[in-house]
């Protein structure tokens, strides 16, 4: 467990003795109520304090604030409070046994030798703070014995007590620490393992489950093509919304799940901003056409460092949001913009609308808060989209900056500028030849093999379908193809790289995956590099999948 669980880990600790912290600094606070009443009026008694006023004064006030914090739980003020008030107590006992008499002198400095143990409460957060503070406290008391001239056999005895007191203070904190570290580690290494399991078991889940919508979200844009009467047609985008919305969630569930379980690592390029983003933006300016909002850009040439995956999505999700959440009035504006700022790229997603509420806005990242918010309109979404891009933005060491007035919201994000701007590979348009290409498409699945080639037939392709490697192979073998597209999942224990691997070098391919097992991903992006193909993600969105088309044939 490293130094940072530790610490975090002593801190709970010192939170189990909070009862116990107020009565210590309670006492004191009493102690120096007493002290400075008996000291510093006119009562004919032999004083307590000997030292100025101000100085027990300046020290009463000081555990005053302390036992506030404690009280209040104010955890990070009294973590940063309670080294001082422990280091101003054992001061004043020093200063306080320089000014007494000798017969004071001794029955004073009795008094020192119960602070380790009220040290070891006001800092078991901080083992480190403990120690510091008892060698201190040892040091103040032998200072204080030699000015006072204490005697020999009596500075002995005390020190022997005290040394004894505080050696035991610190091995007491060193062994709890110890045992409750051992305890949270053996939890730790429980709930990892269930962790592992509930995450292999959901990766499964929503493989299976991209399947059949994969399906469905093929058939219903074959559907809404081939209906002319509006009723029907109406019915067919209704499904195909649908579709779209539950695969959202679903990946939303997805990204949540990799971001607890840390399978998510960024890999930092440098990639030219305005290419990167062209698929996104032809996106959004076809939903903002239908719904009759202006979608416009200013995206100068930049190059950028960062994930260009994880950058991507970060900035899908702002402009969905904007799209769903900002004035849905005809001729409302939507603008992404990015610019030099500080020898950064500055990346904004500016949309008018009304206010975002106080009280949404400060929990806008928050994916428990967005959640369990009963206000949430689930027609938009689940609420988790902001939540996970702000933690994807962590992962590539930046932030997402919200704002908001009565004019509508901006959200933006810096990112470190790159020196070499990649250059931008241009889209071959569909040409008469590419037309009547012949395509191998293998899937075990038939709803998506059947859906997948009707779409293929109907933009003018030659498709011949196999439901297994083994058929797959054999029907390359036996004719000449201009494109491969696999699943990655095939039967027989075979996968679509087993497949790629076979094929004639130079022939394009694409690999199919529902995946979303992160050392599965990992293979497939792996490979990628060796075997030269295309990756395309279930649900297939049929304009992916043209586009692919135009770079590969």
């Amino acid at each position: 467990m490293d130094a940072h669980q530790e610490l975090l880990k002593q801190q709970i600790r010192w939170q189990s003795l909070r009862s116990f912290n107020i009565t210590i600094v309670s006492s004191f606070v009493f102690f120096f109520l007493i002290g400075i009443a008996q000291s510093y009026t006119l009562f004919d008694s032999s004083p307590t304090f000997t030292a100025p006023i101000v100085v027990p004064v300046l020290v009463l006030l000081l555990c005053t604030a302390t036992l506030y914090v404690i009280v209040k739980e104010m955890d990070d003020l009294a973590h940063r409070i309670a080294p001082i008030t422990t280091v101003v107590l054992t001061l004043f006992v020093t200063i306080n046994s320089h000014f007494q008499e000798q017969t004071y002198l001794n029955s004073f400095l009795y008094l020192v030798l119960l602070l380790p143990l009220f040290y070891s409460y006001l800092l078991a957060y901080n083992t480190r703070y403990l120690i510091a503070n008892n060698v201190f406290l040892l040091l103040c008391y032998i200072f204080a014995s030699i000015l006072g001239n204490t005697d020999p056999l009596v500075f002995l005895f005390n020190s022997a007590f005290l040394l004894t007191l505080c050696y035991l203070t610190i091995y007491t904190q060193f062994r709890a620490n110890k045992s409750h570290n051992n305890q949270s580690l053996s939890n730790f290494e429980k709930n990892s393992i269930m962790s592992k399991k509930s995450s292999r078991y959901l990766n499964s889940i929503v493989h299976d489950i991209r399947q059949p919508l994969s399906s469905l979200s093929l058939y219903s844009h074959l559907l809404e093509k081939k209906l002319t009467d509006t009723q029907h047609l109406q019915l067919a985008q209704s499904i195909k919304h649908s579709s779209e919305e539950l695969e959202r969630w679903i990946s939303s569930l997805l990204d949540l799940s990799r971001l607890d379980s840390n399978a998510i690592t960024p890999t930092i390029t440098e990639f030219k901003l305005s290419s990167a983003l062209v698929p996104i933006i032809q996106k959004y300016q076809q939903q903002a056409l239908l719904k009759g909002i202006n979608f416009s850009t200013r995206l100068p040439d930049i190059t950028v460092k960062g994930d260009i995956r994880l950058i991507t999505s970060i900035i899908d999700v702002l402009l969905s949001n904007a799209m769903v959440h900002g004035s849905q009035d005809k001729n409302a504006h939507i603008l992404l913009s990015a610019r030099h700022y500080q020898k950064q790229a500055k990346i904004q997603v500016w949309n008018q609308g009304e206010e975002i509420e106080s009280s949404i806005f400060e929990t806008l990242f928050d994916e428990v808060a967005q959640a369990e918010n009963p206000l949430n309109n689930k027609t938009k979404g689940i609420g988790l989209g902001l939540a996970i891009a702000q933690r994807k933005a962590h992962l590539c060491n930046t932030s997402i900056e919200a704002k908001t007035n009565k004019k509508g919201s901006c959200f933006s994000l810096m990112l470190d500028t790159g020196l070499k701007p990649q250059k931008r590979k241009e889209l071959k348009e569909l040409s008469n030849q590419c037309l009547n290409c012949k395509i191998l498409l293998i899937d075990d699945d038939q709803g998506i093999l059947m859906a997948l080639s009707m779409l293929l037939e109907s933009w003018g392709y030659n498709v011949d379908c196999a439901d297994t490697a083994e058929e797959g192979l054999a029907k390359y073998s036996a004719a000449e193809y201009d494109l491969v597209i696999s699943d990655f999942r095939l039967p027989n224990q075979k996968t679509g790289l087993d497949v790629l691997k076979k094929i004639k070098n130079g022939t394009p391919s694409i690999l199919l995956t529902g995946e979303a097992d992160p050392e599965k991903l990992k293979e497939v992006k792996e490979s990628s590099k060796s075997l030269d193909y295309m990756i395309l993600n279930k649900p297939v969105k049929p304009a992916s999948l043209r586009s692919m088309l135009k770079q590969l044939l």
